[in-house]
């Protein structure tokens, strides 16, 4: 079985966070070219280039982000073994960085979180933004995982993988204000004011028209979104009705600001988590996804 040499290891982690080779010298007492020797024999034992060497710039290569990743789960918990053993009170908390797409319910992204508000070894910090970049980030191991409304691409599909999260039934809504007692069939209902719909960025959208088209309904469509946030706020507006997850109006409705007039039980909006693995080598992140199974 091969084994890590964690002295090679450790020395490549300085250069790292020191910034240059130069520095992690300064720091460990050592030579530049000694340090650099020792870097060098990690890398022939890894098989991969960690450091991309000029003479102008200090650059990680993707393996060695990938390494530098590891190397600080790895000094984090060998500095908690060492407080636990010295009886000293462990200060370091675990960084969990998480990516969540723009679009996604900010119900959701709070339920996903809420069992990381009661741990006292790990913080978090959340990225929003467009799949093309969470994905980049995510390859790059800048991000842990990324929270989407849509699996990751056939083009990605070597690199990442995709996790059914969960998944909410379509609901139509509209305001506590604006709804009314009449029992009106839901054909009837959907073509009696305007509707407000999620674009094809969720992948209910789709069955959605499906439905529509099956039953031959005409909607009076007045808006096309594809941020659930948004969808919420229009519904409290009450100026149409709107198609959204009930994920992302579950405390409305709870609350009562919101009236659901029908849910659309077979047709449901997924929500995935893409990791860089097929599994969960994270204990927090396989934990997080189970309590929304």
């Amino acid at each position: 079985m091969e084994s890590l040499n964690y002295h090679h290891l450790y020395y490549f982690w300085t250069v790292c966070h020191e910034g240059g080779f130069t520095k992690a010298g300064l720091k460990l007492r050592l030579s530049q070219s000694a340090i650099s020797e020792q870097v060098s024999r990690l890398e022939e034992s890894f098989g991969q280039k960690l450091i991309a060497r000029t003479t102008r710039r200090f650059e990680l290569t993707e393996a060695g982000k990938a390494a530098l990743k590891y190397a600080d789960t790895i000094f984090a918990s060998g500095k908690e073994l060492m407080d636990f053993m010295k009886h000293r009170p462990s200060k370091s908390r675990q960084l969990l960085r998480i990516g969540a797409l723009g679009s996604l319910s900010r119900n959701l992204q709070a339920a996903f979180l809420r069992p990381l508000l009661e741990r006292q070894d790990v913080h978090f910090a959340v990225t929003v933004g467009d799949s093309k970049r969470l994905f980049r980030l995510l390859r790059e191991h800048t991000l842990d995982i990324v929270l989407s409304t849509f699996p990751a691409g056939e083009d990605a599909s070597k690199e990442l993988y995709t996790h059914l999260l969960t998944q909410s039934p379509l609901c139509l809504v509209t305001s506590k204000s604006t709804a009314t007692r009449n029992e009106l069939p839901l054909d009837s209902v959907l073509q009696s004011r305007p509707v407000f719909l999620p674009t094809a960025a969720l992948e209910s959208r789709s069955d959605f028209d499906h439905f529509v088209e099956s039953k031959g309904i005409t909607l009076n469509i007045v808006g096309e979104i594809d941020d659930v946030a948004l969808l919420r706020v229009l519904a409290l507006t009450g100026k149409g009705l709107v198609v959204i997850p009930r994920v992302g109006v579950a405390d409305d409705v709870t609350n009562k600001d919101l009236v659901i007039l029908h849910e659309f039980k077979n047709i449901k909006q997924k929500f995935y988590a893409i990791t860089r693995q097929k599994k969960f080598p994270n204990p927090i992140i396989a934990e997080l996804v189970r309590s929304l199974d």
